[in-house]
């Protein structure tokens, strides 16, 4: 008994590395793009994460790509689902999405969350990834892929909320506890106006 003990360790340990494997990452990451199978440039990650972020901060949705080698167990559509809805992407009302591209299998899908499944049924998510998508995922080229698809997905929210994305973020923004300050300072300079006179 004690010499099959590693052997089951061993076969115990492999099936839980598969099954990990197959499974959507647990936690979400940092930013809106992950790279796992690691075939973007870092040009098309910035790029990625910069109209990610316009979109967010224009709306609330939020649009995660990520690319991976294989998907097991699932379709590239249920696995993009699930990432959708475990992430919580676009927080609360869930209205955001995720552009799954799977390099191995030359496949890819998108995904909205369960806040934007009305809106936007799979049938029309599915026309979103058009000719020049899968010419260029096909190509390998998935700078250009994640590009198109990020692009259009992007375009179809700013049509929806009426938001110009393509407006560059200057990142100024004045806090709020500024705005408060200039409001009390406002204040004082007129009650001590008043009590001079």
């Amino acid at each position: 008994m004690k010499r099959w003990l590693p052997v089951f360790l061993l076969l115990v340990g492999l099936l839980c590395a598969c099954t990990a494997q197959s499974q959507p990452a647990q936690d979400r990451p940092a930013g809106y793009v992950l790279d796992d199978a690691q075939v973007l440039s870092a040009v098309e990650i910035s790029a990625l994460e910069s109209r990610s972020r316009a979109l967010a901060d224009a709306t609330g949705a939020e649009l995660m790509v990520v690319t991976r080698d294989f998907v097991r167990d699932q379709t590239p559509a249920e696995y993009a689902k699930t990432l959708a809805d475990r992430w919580a992407l676009g927080g609360k009302a869930r209205t955001g999405a995720v552009l799954l591209l799977v390099v191995g299998e030359e496949d890819a899908a998108l995904a909205v969350g369960q806040g934007m499944e009305a809106v936007l049924p799979q049938a029309e998510l599915t026309k979103m990834l058009d000719d020049s998508f899968w010419s260029s995922l096909r190509r390998e080229d998935y700078d250009a892929a994640a590009e198109q698809a990020s692009r259009t997905l992007a375009d179809w929210y700013r049509n929806l909320y009426g938001e110009d994305l393509s407006k560059p973020d200057t990142g100024f923004r004045v806090p709020v506890w500024a705005w408060v300050l200039l409001a009390l300072a406002a204040v004082f300079v007129f009650i001590k106006s008043r009590y001079r006179s």
